[in-house]
């Protein structure tokens, strides 16, 4: 998919738009941000907090030696910080029984929610994300 279409021809907008085609790699840029959004995501299960920064609630019997909810085999963390994507953009996805964790349940299981809200990113990971697509950018150009 091309982000830029120049449409006047000659010596000096070609060369122009030959210094720009770097910049059409939009993949590059997708797969830059996933990888940041994975390791934000995989913060959350370190950290025990939800992504704008807030402890989760704590187990109800804590286990020994494992490294905090949520964590027992790493499943669920594995594979929430694995983005899907294409050459423009990417999303972090947990279907099936898993999920149920992002949100809680009725059933007494209190939510430890893993990706952001749907209101917004948090201003962490805004930054983040951003910081990474600048390093990507600047990557491509000459």
């Amino acid at each position: 998919m091309s982000l830029l279409r120049i449409e006047e021809t000659g010596t000096d907008v070609d060369a122009f738009a030959d210094a720009l085609e770097p910049l059409d790699d939009t993949e590059a840029m997708a797969r830059a941000m996933a990888a940041t959004a994975a390791e934000l995501v995989r913060s959350t299960f370190s950290a025990s907090r939800d992504p704008d920064g807030v402890a989760w609630r704590p187990l109800a019997r804590p286990r020994v030696g494992i490294g905090g909810a949520l964590l027992r085999t790493g499943a669920l963390r594995d594979a929430a910080s694995d983005p899907v994507g294409d050459a423009v953009g990417f999303v972090l996805v947990v279907e099936g029984p898993k999920a149920v964790h992002q949100t809680g349940s009725r059933r007494n299981l209190p939510a430890r929610p893993f990706f952001p809200s749907s209101f917004g990113l948090p201003v962490t990971w805004e930054t983040e994300l951003d910081a990474s697509l600048r390093r990507a950018l600047a990557e491509m150009l000459p």
